[in-house]
C-alpha cells in the first residue's frame, strides 16, 4: 500500500493525485482525446455483461435474483434543487478553541502504522476506545448504519491482498465477514437491514459483480454483473436506486449508472468524466465533478437531476474542488480545495446565502469532512508535517462558532472519520 504525503488515505486520493500531477502539455493532448471517445460512448453505451452462476462463499448463504440486463428503468421526471453559484472562495482562517456542547457524538476512524491497525472511537471531548485492532489485516472506510448500532468496513489481508468487507452487528461482538474478492465499495441501505457492496464475480474472472447483502440473515443476492470495474456505489436516501461508478480497463473513461433493486439498469448520461459521485440528501439529484477541464487547472461540483436534467455548477474555486459532503440538519455542503501551491484544504458553503467559510487550520493539510447529525459540527482530519515525521490529527468545526479544535493527536496515520448518526 503506498499513501501520499498530502493525503493519509491511499484509496481515495491515489488516482486523483496521479491525474494532478501530469505534465500540462500531456495532459491537453489526453483531454481532447478522451473528449473524442466519450463522444463516441455516448452512442455505444459501457458493454453489462449477463449473470453468471454465484459463487458459493465460505460461512455464508447466498441466493441469486433475476437479472435483466440492459432494460431501461422508468425515472420520475424530477430536477435537481435549484442551488446558487459561488464565484469565489474567500479566505477565512478559524481560531481554535470551539465550544464543544453535548451530546457526546461518536466518531469513528481508522489509526493504522506498520504493524498494527485499529477501528476506534472518539467523543467530543477527544476521549478515545478501541473497537477493533488488528496485526494482520489493514482497515479501511468505516460506515455507520443509519441506527448507529452497527458499523461496517473494509479489511484488507497485508500477506495476501485479500479485501473483505465486514460488519460489526453490535459494538461489543465479533464482526463477520464476507469472502467476495477485491470489494471496491459499499453502502447501507437507509432503513440499516441491508448493505449493498461491488467485487470481481470469481475470481481470475474481470466482470465485477454487485451484491445485496441482508445483514440479519448473512447473505447475499446478486443484483447484477459488469464488464467494467465498479469504482463506488451509493444507495439512494428514497431507497429505491443504487448509484454506481464504473471504469473502462481500457481507457480512464468513466460511467455512472442507476441500478433498480430489482436488477435493471439505466446510464445516466454525463458531459464528464467524474472522480466521484454522490447522492443529493432528497434523492432527486445528483452531485459529480468533472475532470475533462484544460490542463487540469480547475475541477468544481455540478448538481444534476436523476433524469439527467438541469445540470449546473454549484462551485467556482478556480481550484481543484471535490468530494462533496451534504449537512443532514442545514442547508450547508462541506467539500475540500487544493491546488499545484496549496494544500487541501475544507470549506462549508452555504447553499442559502452563497457564503463559504474556511472549516481546517491554514497551516496543514486537511481531508474527509464527515457531518454530525445535527449539522453543528465538521470533522475531519488535518496533518502538520514537522521535520520527516507528520502529525495526524482528528479535528472538530463548530459552524456556529466557526472555530476548529484538534480532538485526537496521533503519531500514525489516520484514515476517514465516520460520525455516528
Amino acid at each position: 500500500m503506498q499513501t501520499n504525503p498530502r493525503s493519509p488515505d491511499p484509496i481515495m486520493l491515489q488516482r486523483l493525485n496521479n491525474w494532478v500531477r501530469a505534465k500540462e502539455a500531456m495532459a491537453l493532448v489526453y483531454t481532447t482525446a478522451v473528449i473524442f471517445a466519450i463522444s463516441a460512448c455516448y452512442s455505444n453505451p459501457a458493454s453489462v455483461a449477463p449473470p453468471l452462476s454465484t459463487p458459493t462463499v465460505a460461512g455464508m448463504t447466498e441466493t441469486s435474483s433475476h437479472v435483466t440486463p440492459n432494460t431501461p428503468v422508468t425515472t420520475t421526471s424530477t430536477t435537481a434543487p435549484p442551488i446558487r453559484t459561488v464565484t469565489a472562495t474567500p479566505t477565512v482562517v478559524p481560531q481554535p478553541s470551539a465550544t464543544l456542547a453535548q451530546p457526546d457524538y461518536a466518531i469513528a476512524y481508522v489509526a493504522m502504522d506498520n504493524s498494527r491497525s485499529e477501528l476506534r472511537l472518539s467523543n467530543l471531548k477527544g476521549v478515545t476506545s478501541t473497537l477493533l485492532n488488528s496485526a494482520t489485516n489493514s482497515l479501511f472506510l468505516p460506515k455507520w448504519s443509519p441506527d448507529g448500532l452497527r458499523v461496517a468496513y473494509l479489511s484488507r489481508n497485508r500477506t495476501t491482498d485479500e479485501m473483505q468487507l465486514c460488519v460489526l452487528l453490535e459494538l461489543t461482538e465479533e464482526p463477520f465477514c464476507t469472502n467476495a474478492n477485491n470489494i471496491t465499495g459499499f453502502d447501507w441501505s437507509p432503513d440499516g437491514q441491508d448493505i449493498v457492496f461491488a467485487g470481481n464475480f470469481i475470481e481470475g474472472d474481470n466482470r465485477y459483480a454487485i451484491y445485496r447483502l441482508d445483514v440479519t440473515k448473512q447473505n447475499r443476492s446478486l443484483l447484477y454483473a459488469l464488464d467494467m470495474q465498479v469504482v463506488d456505489l451509493q444507495w439512494s436516501p428514497l431507497g429505491n436506486q443504487i448509484l454506481v461508478l464504473v471504469e473502462s480497463s481500457d481507457t480512464p473513461l468513466r460511467f455512472v449508472y442507476l441500478l433498480s433493486l430489482n436488477g435493471r439498469l439505466q446510464e445516466l448520461v454525463l458531459n464528464a468524466v467524474p472522480e466521484f459521485v454522490r447522492w443529493h440528501s432528497s434523492g432527486l439529484g445528483i452531485l459529480y465533478d468533472n475532470r475533462l477541464y484544460p490542463a487540469y487547472q480547475q475541477r468544481d461540483i455540478h448538481l444534476v437531476g436523476v433524469d439527467g436534467s438541469n445540470d449546473q455548477s454549484i462551485t467556482n474555486t478556480g481550484k481543484f474542488t471535490y468530494d462533496p459532503v451534504l449537512s443532514p440538519a442545514r442547508n450547508l455542503m462541506a467539500y475540500q480545495t487544493y491546488s499545484e501551491t496549496e494544500q487541501p484544504r475544507i470549506y462549508i458553503l452555504d447553499l442559502s446565502s452563497n457564503q463559504t467559510i474556511a472549516a481546517s487550520p491554514e497551516n496543514s493539510s486537511s481531508w474527509y469532512p464527515s457531518w454530525s447529525p445535527d449539522g453543528k459540527y465538521l470533522a475531519f482530519l488535518s496533518q502538520i508535517r514537522d521535520g520527516a515525521k507528520p502529525d495526524y490529527s482528528l479535528h472538530i468545526f463548530s459552524v456556529d462558532d466557526q472555530r476548529s479544535t484538534p480532538l485526537v493527536n496521533e503519531g500514525v496515520a489516520l484514515f476517514r472519520p465516520a460520525w455516528r448518526p
